[in-house]
């Protein structure tokens, strides 16, 4: 049964359509996917108790030195100031100054939040979870320096490591929803078990999630794109290629003419 070009070009479009709904179809059943796993990890998050941040031992007052006792400076910088992605690498400049006594045997500590990963340091310093602790006596109007990479996780493991959200006046603006706030913190304490001295926090933001990839969307896009060049490729044989070589075919060959 041969079909007229009218009918060809009907069915190529309800073919066309056929395409676009499955492809509607997968792209809708990806997007489904992948909010109800957001769900169930928000509900996740929800049920389990929340980790404890990273904290340097307190002691109550046992009769050693003080902040009152000494003047404690402390710089911490990082050398990042934008905003972090899981997988980045950040490196925390830290400079203490004591001056008022001296501390044969006080401690550094660079506290960082949950996710964050130690890379490395300089001096190397004893790693304590989410903690790197120097030991380094100071004398009076000492100033020593450290340095600490590490490798950021992303705002999910920071959000996850909170007990609580405080609001802290030294805050930064709030970050978007894509971002979330954290702190790392320099303390300067006398002695292992005493009083801290003095501590100095530096605020960043790091993504919520990390980039896992372009993820399904574009292989969805790609394989429609890909099927409408096809079908475009074979409407165009069916409705003028082909027609034009059957109408060649189909028409007689000229007679030689008559001696």
């Amino acid at each position: 049964m041969k079909l007229t070009p009218g009918v060809r070009l009907l069915a190529l479009m309800l073919a066309l359509l056929l395409v676009l709904g499955a492809g509607w179809g997968l792209f809708a059943t990806a997007v489904a996917a992948e909010t109800e796993d957001d769900d169930a990890d928000n509900g996740a998050e929800e049920d389990e108790p929340e980790a404890d941040e990273p904290e340097v031992d307190e002691a109550e007052d046992d009769g050693g030195l003080s902040a009152e006792d000494v003047d404690v400076t402390i710089i911490n910088e990082p050398d990042t100031e934008g905003t972090l992605s899981a997988g980045d690498e950040v490196t925390y400049s830290i400079e203490v100054t004591v001056e008022g006594a001296d501390l044969p045997d006080a401690f550094v500590v660079h506290a960082l939040p949950a996710g964050f990963q130690h890379v490395s340091a300089e001096p190397e310093g004893e790693l304590s979870g989410n903690e790197i602790i120097w030991t380094q006596p100071f004398e009076d109007g000492d100033t020593h320096t450290f340095t600490h990479t590490v490798e950021a996780g992303t705002g999910e493991e920071v959000e996850g490591g909170q007990l609580v959200e405080v609001e802290h006046p030294d805050a930064p603006e709030a970050p978007s929803d894509t971002e979330v706030q954290f702190t790392s913190s320099v303390c300067v304490g006398p002695a292992q078990g005493q009083q801290l001295l003095g501590c100095q926090e530096a605020w960043q933001t790091v993504d919520r999630e990390a980039d896992e990839g372009t993820g399904v969307l574009p292989w969805i896009i790609g394989g429609a794109v890909v099927l409408l060049l096809v079908l475009a490729a074979a409407i165009y044989y069916f409705l003028v290629l082909r027609p034009k070589s059957q109408a060649q075919a189909e028409q007689p060959e000229d007679e030689p003419a008559e001696v």
